[in-house]
């Protein structure tokens, strides 16, 4: 950190990483992980990032939407609703034990 590079790599770092961890903890306040072993860990942070992706997909779709129909409302809960949908599929196709399920 004290040599030139260092110092341009620690930059960098700022805006890079750190905005993503601070949305995470004060957006969506994630703190800690409630799981143990590496595989269960990797799980629940892909829940979040997925839940974030998707976050900001609806809103691109709202604001997109939104300049062209009337009211926003309304476009963004049907956005919402279809998105909710197609998670719950993905899910259980890929992440979930089927012992999930019974």
């Amino acid at each position: 950190l004290h040599s030139e590079e260092g110092s341009r790599i620690y930059a960098k770092r700022k805006i890079d990483v750190e905005p993503v961890f601070g949305r995470l903890k004060s957006v969506f306040g994630v703190r800690r992980v409630h799981v143990r072993g590496k595989q269960a860990v990797s799980t629940e942070i892909g829940f979040i990032f997925m839940s974030m992706n998707l976050t900001k997909l609806a809103k691109n779709l709202a604001s997109k939407t939104s300049t062209i129909q009337k009211p926003h409302s309304i476009s963004f809960s049907l956005i919402g609703f279809k998105t909710g949908i197609t998670v719950w599929f993905y899910l259980e196709a890929s992440f979930c034990p089927a012992s999930l399920f019974f």
